[in-house]
Order: structure tokens, then C-alpha cells, then sequence
């Protein structure tokens, strides 16, 4: 999850996001300093006279203040922000196989769909956000309904959807089956998880399978929740679900449309480094797994090593 999370604004399919570094605003921010020790330092730009942009932000420079001097610097994007290295000193050589522990699911996906020439997906309904699949989906996946993609109609001729063939479900609608997808990978930390009984909930906080399969809106059978709403976003685009749909159609459509296919599809295709960790859970780059200087072993730092073992967790 830590790659599919802080690699989804590196994917070059995926619009609206941005490599940018912890800053998540270009507008100018106040950056105080006061040259008398003890002289209480004026208010932050209101009320003082000091220039400010059409936000209301300080704009950048120094300013002479009866308190000192107040200084305003003005905080920038990233023009590069390697997320590939964050996420290698962070994991160390646990990374490699956690990808690959990660996108088994979707590369399943990948192999049928290979074998069958049909391509399921899920993702966002509108632009710009449509241009991407935000998960591959495979006849294990599991639909609103609590019925996997197995249990349907499969697709042929000129079929539009695909209901369930155990219920009322009258279309196959993905829904996560791992807190993972729905962006909560700290939930497999705790001691009492049971990944089997975890299911995606909506903001009335019950689950998926308590809200109604068989209706447009899904209202919820256990309160007067009138649609199911999630309660977390997707940790490829951050949309909610409901702003997503689940899609499925030939490769000659894909292509028509300019998506990949076949071995193109396969997570993070564009980046040899990292799908060579979604195949084969390895890291074949000549940094291997780097890890961060230890900050109580500056010498260690300065040579270059790992120092004495610090290495965070980032799932």
C-alpha cells in the first residue's frame, strides 16, 4: 500500500496530481522571525498594513516591525520528488515483496484477461480522473452484493451489465476486500484484525453488504441511510467510490480508446524498476533497498550506511 499510495501521483496516466514535495500549496505562507528577544512580535499581516496577495497571504520579502523584523518566504512546489526512494528508505528490503504481495490480485486480473481478450476494471467516472483504471479486476473480486465476479453473467454479445445469478444484483460493482485498497493498511497492524471479516463501509458506518444491491442508490437496510456513500476514497485517485464504476470490454475497445493492454496493463508497466517488483517481488536496481542514516549515528551518516538499524515502517 505504500507504493500504491505515494506512487499513484508518479503514474503518468494519472491526472490532477502532482509531484510535489510535503508542501501542499504554492501560495505564500508566513515565515516569522523576530530580531529582539522578549519583544512581542505583531500579528501575522491583518491589521498591520503589511502587503498581502488576493488570498490573503503575506507576499514574500522583509518587513521592519516595531517587534523585528518579520521575514516571509514563499513555500514552492517540488520541481522533483523521487516517491520510488522515499518509499525503498522507508521499507528497506521489505519493499519489494510487500509490491508484489500487493498487486497478486491485479495481476491475476492481468492473466485473464489476457486468456478470455475481456478487461474488468474499476474506475472514475469523470474526466480527467477517467483516463485511468484505478484497480484490475478478476473473477475472485468480490461485488457490492457480497458475490464474487465468478458468480455473474459474464459478458458476450452485447450484454450492457452483468447481474448476479445468486441475487437480486442487477450489475457486477467491485468493492475493496482488502483495507489496502480502501487506503486503512494501518487496520492489518493491529493484533485482533481479521482480514475475513473486513468489509468496506459507508459513512453510517455499516458495511456494503448491509446496504441494498438491487437499487441505484444502495440504501442501507440497517438505517435511514438513503445511499451508500464511502467512508474512504481510492487509494489510486482519492475519489470515493461512488464516483467510480466498474467497466468491462474487449482489448480491440481499449485499444480503439488508446488504454493498454496485455502486458502494457500490468501495474506500473511505464516503470521497469517497480514492475519488476509487481512480477517477481525483487529489486534488481544497483541501490537495492536503501535505508535512512540513522540520526543518532552521524558518523554512520557521513560514510554513507544505515547506521545502527533504523529503519521506519511505511506500509
Amino acid at each position: 500500500q505504500a507504493l500504491k499510495q505515494t506512487m499513484s501521483s508518479s503514474r503518468p496516466n494519472q491526472p490532477g496530481k502532482s509531484g510535489a514535495a510535503a508542501s501542499s500549496s504554492s501560495s505564500s505562507k508566513t515565515t516569522k522571525t523576530v530580531a529582539k528577544r522578549g519583544a512581542a512580535g505583531p500579528p501575522a499581516g491583518r491589521g498591520r498594513g503589511l502587503p498581502t496577495d488576493g488570498q490573503g497571504n503575506l507576499i514574500p520579502g522583509r518587513y521592519q516591525l516595531p517587534g523585528g523584523e518579520l521575514r516571509v518566504n514563499k513555500i514552492q512546489r517540488a520541481e522533483q520528488y523521487n516517491v520510488l526512494a522515499v518509499a525503498k528508505a522507508m521499507n528497506g528490503a521489505e519493499l519489494a515483496p510487500k509490491v508484489k504481495q500487493l498487486f497478486e490480485p491485479e495481476m491475476r486480473a492481468v492473466e485473464e484477461a489476457k486468456a478470455s481478450g475481456w478487461y474488468f476494471s474499476w474506475r472514475p467516472r469523470e474526466p480527467p480522473y477517467d483516463k485511468q483504471d484505478c484497480q484490475r479486476v478478476h473473477s475472485g473480486s468480490r461485488c457490492f452484493c457480497g458475490h464474487n465476479l465468478a458468480e455473474h453473467k459474464q459478458p458476450g454479445g452485447r450484454a450492457l451489465q452483468l447481474p448476479c445469478q445468486y441475487c437480486k444484483c442487477a450489475n457486477f460493482e467491485w468493492v475493496p476486500t482488502r483495507p489496502e485498497e480502501a487506503g486503512e493498511f494501518w487496520l492489518k497492524r493491529r493484533r485482533d484484525f481479521d482480514p475475513a471479516s473486513w468489509r468496506a463501509k459507508c459513512r453510517c458506518k455499516h458495511t456494503h453488504e448491509e446496504h441494498r444491491s438491487d437499487t441505484r442508490q444502495h440504501q442501507c437496510r440497517s438505517c435511514p441511510c438513503g445511499a451508500f456513500n464511502s467512508v474512504f476514497v481510492c487509494a489510486a485517485c482519492d475519489q470515493s467510490w461512488e464516483k467510480h464504476e466498474t467497466v468491462f470490454e474487449t482489448e480491440r475497445e481499449r485499444l480503439d480508446a488508446g488504454r493498454p493492454v496485455g502486458d502494457d496493463w500490468i501495474p506500473f508497466a511505464e516503470m521497469e524498476e517497480v514492475r519488476t517488483m509487481v512480477l517477481h517481488g525483487r529489486d534488481d536496481s544497483p541501490s537495492g533497498a536503501a535505508a535512512l542514516p540513522d540520526p543518532a549515528n552521524p558518523e554512520a551518516a557521513r560514510r554513507g550506511g544505515g547506521g545502527g538499524g533504523f529503519r521506519p515502517t511505511y506500509d
